[in-house]
């Protein structure tokens, strides 16, 4: 299994990593259905660096949320 590199981590990894994900939707983006045109990737570029920074910024961590009595309350589960 390989490692996946953290964005605190300043090395090679990480920045290859936002390559390749930046190289992906250069290619792509025109292809999807909200595209304005070929040459709108540049203005979403921000966002979607941004995007994936913060889906890695919390690897590793564990993540506190909603207490399961809470979650159960919302949605019960079906009674057979």
């Amino acid at each position: 299994m390989t490692s996946v590199p953290r964005p605190d981590a300043p090395d090679a990894a990480w920045q290859a990593a936002w390559e390749t994900e930046d190289n992906y939707w250069f290619e792509n983006f025109s292809s999807r259905p909200y595209s304005l045109g070929p040459d709108y990737y540049d203005r979403f570029r921000p966002a979607y660096r941004y995007g994936f920074d913060s889906a890695h910024h919390g690897l590793g961590r564990r993540v506190v949320g909603r207490s399961t009595g809470e979650s159960e309350a919302r949605h019960p589960e079906p009674r057979e």
